[in-house]
């Protein structure tokens, strides 16, 4: 059976969308050791290792990080008769020793993984016994480069993996990557010459405008344009705010004005925020959330996206802006920009995650005092603030913690029990890559702020171009810029 014959008759669907064929064809071409595929949210990525695990030999293994996912994917998969499985933390013993099982008897065509996973000894040791790996597919790649959003340190470990399973093709698969994160996905993976397909970024159902406003009035100008969609029946949209803060001040204000919304943050419990998630995808209406919110989500009649405040980069931007108008009916993405107070407020997530070299030596220093005979501090990152408020500001210590830990200087045992390397000289602290993680996240914070304070190229050309993807050269005619530009050329009687 060939491709389109699968595709029609096990995947129903009629024809292959823009690029599919020549990407999957890609993957039998002897020549190419390497693929990665850069394309949006609903571009139809998964099929682009799906359909070719039926026409390999051997196992197909997806790395994904999303458990949700992961199941849909699988659930799909087996709907349609084909036996795929995922291993991850939501599984019993029982499940995962059924799923070893079956990899030694060489039973599935395709396997989603956590990368975590690989650390689990009777999992690795089921894969040994698997013998073909076809086809090792890295899906959100983007996770792999310390460049870009997302970062998980395990996909580092995936090239060791790769060499060890030896799988006759692998492709990284990823929504959003800059040029930067695409090299380092590439070298990371061991594939330096992989082929590139970057393409289908052009949305023009999507109108993106920008508004001016002050940090007084912000928040009304917010409900003002809600209360707007609401008025022409676009029920249903998502408010991505900065900070916890701010969504949950937005909401109030929504509660006087009678407009019911759904809160969504990190700080919610996992039991609520899945149940949150759940509720609004079978019902609509207004999410207001931090960016913690739309990771695997596929929705198809959001209307509206509403940035309440300057995003952190023009990759996440893309990614959340990306969950509206999935059925193609369009869908206005406005950003309330206040350029002094947002760039200031970036600028500050910044110095957060990537901490000075001053402040961590001053605390490196405090840690090796306040550690006790076995090595361990017992206080929360709320009382180590308090503790060194003489030389840091409280708000430093989270990132502080987060570096010295990826340079093995310190060892989370749990909430508030850290174990301290006090043998170790901070002079073993790789500072310069902290410093080029620095500059890199300043880069693609002034690239954003450049994109928001431009007033003459088109909006989504602009984009277009900051991703590589040349397949579209002509003006939107839908954002606000097009728009300024076509009632300015016409003609006055």
């Amino acid at each position: 059976m060939d491709a389109l014959s699968i595709l029609t008759k096990t995947f129903k669907f009629e024809k292959f969308r823009d690029d599919q064929e020549e990407i999957i064809e890609s993957i039998f071409d002897s020549d190419n050791k390497g693929i990665l595929t850069v394309m949006p949210t609903g571009a139809g990525k998964s099929i682009l290792y799906q359909l070719p695990a039926l026409l390999m030999d051997g196992l197909t293994i997806v790395i994904s990080p999303l458990v949700s996912l992961m199941k849909d994917q699988v659930d799909f998969l087996k709907s349609k008769g084909i036996m795929a499985e995922f291993y991850n933390s939501s599984l019993s013993t029982l499940e995962k020793r059924n799923i070893e099982f079956a990899l030694c008897k060489q039973q599935l065509k395709l396997l989603y993984i956590a990368p975590e996973r690989f650390s689990d000894s009777n999992f690795f040791n089921a894969l040994k016994l698997t013998n073909k790996i076809g086809l090792f597919a890295v899906d959100e790649s983007h996770c792999i480069s310390s460049f870009g959003h997302d970062f998980r340190p395990a996909y580092r470990e995936l090239s060791k993996i790769i060499e060890f399973l030896e799988p006759k093709q692998i492709i990284a698969l990823t929504a959003t990557a800059t040029k930067r994160v695409q090299k380092d996905i590439c070298n990371q993976l061991n594939i330096p010459n992989a082929k590139k397909y970057i393409k289908g970024f052009y949305r023009p159902d999507l109108k993106l405008v920008i508004e001016s406003c002050s940090n007084a009035n912000k928040i009304d100008r917010i409900i003002d344009k809600i209360v707007f969609h609401i008025k022409n029946k676009e029920m249903t949209g998502i408010v991505y705010t900065p900070t916890r803060k701010k969504a949950e001040e937005l909401v109030d204000e929504l509660k006087k004005e009678n407009i019911p919304t759904i809160l969504y943050h990190a700080g919610l419990s996992d039991k609520l925020r899945e149940k949150t998630q759940s509720d609004w995808f079978a019902n609509g209406g207004i999410v207001i959330a931090t960016v913690a919110f739309g990771m695997g989500i596929n929705k198809s009649d959001v209307r509206f996206v509403i940035h309440a405040g300057m995003p952190s980069s023009i990759e996440n931007y893309y990614q959340e802006i990306g969950r509206a108008s999935r059925d193609g009916k369009g869908a206005t993405c406005t950003i309330f920009f206040n350029e002094r107070n947002d760039i200031n407020l970036q600028k500050f997530f910044i110095d957060m995650s990537y901490p000075s070299r001053y402040n961590i030596s001053n605390f490196w220093e405090w840690c090796c005092k306040a550690a006790d005979k076995t090595n361990m501090i017992y206080k929360t990152q709320k009382e180590m603030g308090k503790l060194c408020s003489s030389f840091m500001k409280e708000h430093v210590i989270s990132g502080c913690i987060s570096k010295l830990k990826e340079n093995k200087f310190i060892e989370t045992l749990g909430t508030g029990k850290y174990k301290i390397e006090v043998l170790k000289n901070i002079n073993e602290f790789n500072f310069q890559q902290l410093e080029e993680k620095r500059r890199a996240k300043m880069d693609t914070m002034f690239e954003m702020s450049n994109f928001l304070t431009n007033t003459s190229e088109c909006r989504m050309l602009q984009i277009l171009h900051y991703f590589d993807d040349y397949s579209h050269e002509k003006e939107c005619l839908n954002c606000d810029i097009c728009s300024r530009k076509l009632r300015k050329s016409k003609p006055i009687y």
